[in-house]
C-alpha cells in the first residue's frame, strides 16, 4: 500500500488516533534504526529557557522602543512635526462638513475611503497618509458630492 492510498484514511482519524499513530510510527522507526532512542534515557533538547543572550537582546530592543515612544509622547520629536496645527484644524472642520454631508457613512468607512483617495489601495494608506493628503482627499470628495447633488437637482 502506498502513502497516497493511506493519507485519506489518516486524515480521517480523530486527533487522539493521530497521536497514537505518531507514537506507533516513532516506535517503528526506532526499531528499524536499532537503538537511536533508548528507553529511560534523557536527551538534550534546545529551549529558549536558557538563551540569555537572546533575552538580553530582546530586552534591549524593548527598552529602546519604550524610550523612543516616551520621547514621542513627551513631544521630543527631534524637529519632526507630525502634524501641522492649521492644516489639522482645517482638516477637522472639513471632516465635520463631510460627515454632515454623508450621515449614512460610519466614520471609519469615511476615513478608509479617504485613505484610498489619498494614497491608493494599499494596506498602509490609512497609517501613512499625511494630514495634507487627507485634507486634499476630503476637499476632492466634497467637490464630487456637491457636483453629483447639483446634477441630481437639475
Amino acid at each position: 500500500m502506498s502513502l497516497t492510498e493511506v493519507l485519506p484514511d489518516v486524515q480521517a482519524l480523530s486527533r487522539l488516533d493521530k497521536i497514537h499513530l505518531i507514537q506507533f510510527l516513532a516506535r517503528e522507526l526506532e526499531r528499524d534504526e536499532g537503538g537511536l532512542i533508548e528507553p529511560g534515557q534523557s536527551y538534550p533538547l534546545w529551549s529558549p529557557d536558557r538563551a540569555f543572550s537572546a533575552a538580553a537582546a530582546l530586552l534591549q530592543a524593548l527598552e529602546k522602543e519604550k524610550t523612543r515612544a516616551e520621547e514621542y509622547e513627551a513631544g521630543d520629536r527631534k524637529g519632526e512635526a507630525a502634524m501641522n496645527d492649521p492644516v489639522r484644524a482645517e482638516l477637522l472642520a472639513r471632516l465635520g462638513e463631510l460627515g454632515r454631508t454623508c450621515p449614512e457613512m460610519r466614520f471609519g468607512q469615511l476615513i478608509a475611503n479617504l485613505a484610498v483617495v489619498a494614497r491608493g489601495i494599499k494596506p498602509s494608506a490609512v497609517w501613512d497618509m499625511e494630514d495634507e493628503e487627507l485634507l486634499a482627499a476630503v476637499n476632492w470628495q466634497l467637490t464630487e458630492l456637491m457636483a453629483r447633488r447639483g446634477a441630481e437637482v437639475a
